[in-house]
C-alpha cells in the first residue's frame, strides 16, 4: 500500500526539525553559577550558547541564602555547577551534589581566600574568568579557541580598570575607607588602604563602638560610607547620620560583574579619605 504523498513530504521535515532541535539543545546547554557576577563571565566567555541559571538573587544577603526547589531542580538538569566555594550556601549545595552528576567547578580555584567576598577584587577577578573558561573548555573543547578569545578580551576589560585604581591609590601615603559591612579586604590589600567597617562580626556597633568611630571619622577626614544595596535599611541611614557621613551605596551582586567592580572602584575614590 502506498503512502499517502503528505506523509512522503511531512516525515523527513519531522525529522529534520528534531535533529535541529536536539543539536539547539546541545549546543544550548544548561549552566547553574552560584551568585549573580559569574553570570556575566559565563555569557561573556561562552557567547551566549549556554542557558544560565542563578542561586542566589542580587537583593539577597550571601551569608542567610538558602536555594529554593526550583534552584535545586535546576541543579538536577545541569552540565556544569560554577561556585566561589567562599560562601556557606555554596558549600552546602556543593556537599548536596553526588559526584558525577554534575561537573563542580570552584571558580576561586588558585586564589588564596581569606575572606568570603572574594569576587570583589580585580585581580581575582582574573582568575575567576580563566577558571571559567577552562570549565568551558572541558564541557565543549571544540570551542576552546573562542573561549580563549572572548577571555582575552574580558581580561583586558578588567586590568584597564585595575590599572586605573592603582593610580588613583599609588597617589596616596595613606588611605582609609568607611564600610557598613565588611567587604572590600581583597581591594584593600592591593591598593593599600585600610577598610573600617562599621559592622563587627556580623553584629550592630554598640554605644561604645559608635563613639570609637566618630572619633576615627574625625582624625582620618571621612565623610562617606559605603554600603551594599542588601544592607540598606533605616537604621542604616539614622546610623550614617549619627556618625556624620553620607552613603554611598554599591551592588556587589549585580548581574552586570563588569559595572559590579566599576562601581564599587567609583565607590572607591569617593569614599577615600
Amino acid at each position: 500500500m502506498e503512502k499517502p504523498l503528505i506523509l512522503l513530504i511531512l516525515t523527513p521535515l519531522i525529522l529534520l526539525s528534531l535533529l535541529e532541535f536536539s543539536l539547539r539543545e546541545e549546543n544550548n546547554y544548561e549552566i547553574v553559577v552560584s551568585i549573580p557576577p559569574l553570570k556575566e563571565v559565563v555569557e561573556e566567555l561562552s557567547g551566549g550558547d549556554a542557558r544560565i541559571t542563578v542561586l542566589i538573587p542580587e537583593n539577597a544577603d550571601v551569608h542567610l541564602y538558602e536555594p529554593d526547589i526550583s534552584k535545586m531542580r535546576a541543579l538536577s538538569r545541569a552540565k556544569l555547577y560554577i561556585h566561589l566555594d567562599a560562601l556557606e550556601f555554596e558549600k552546602e549545595i556543593a556537599a548536596r551534589i553526588e559526584s558525577g552528576e554534575i561537573l563542580i567547578v570552584n571558580a576561586s580555584s588558585g586564589i588564596e581566600v581569606e575572606d568570603p567576598h572574594v569576587w570583589i577584587s580585580l585581580k581575582n577577578a582574573e582568575k575567576i574568568t580563566e577558571n571559567i573558561c577552562e570549565a568551558l573548555s572541558q564541557i565543549h573543547p571544540e570551542k576552546k579557541e573562542i573561549y580563549l578569545r572572548n577571555k582575552e578580551i574580558y581580561i583586558e576589560t578588567l586590568r584597564k580598570i585595575d590599572e586605573e585604581n592603582r593610580r588613583l591609590f599609588s597617589n596616596r601615603s595613606s588611605s582609609a575607607v568607611l564600610v557598613y559591612h565588611p567587604f572590600l579586604s581583597y581591594m584593600a590589600k592591593e591598593y593599600g588602604f585600610e577598610e573600617i567597617s562599621v559592622e563587627r562580626g556580623g553584629k550592630e556597633p554598640s554605644l561604645k563602638d559608635i563613639q570609637e568611630l566618630k572619633e576615627v571619622i574625625r582624625l582620618k577626614g571621612i565623610d562617606k560610607m559605603m554600603v551594599a544595596v542588601q544592607h540598606h535599611s533605616e537604621d542604616v541611614e539614622v546610623l550614617c547620620g549619627e556618625l556624620g557621613v553620607s552613603p554611598v551605596f554599591v551592588n556587589p551582586l549585580d548581574e552586570d560583574y563588569l559595572k559590579v567592580l566599576e562601581e564599587i572602584s567609583r565607590a572607591l575614590r569617593e569614599c577615600s579619605s
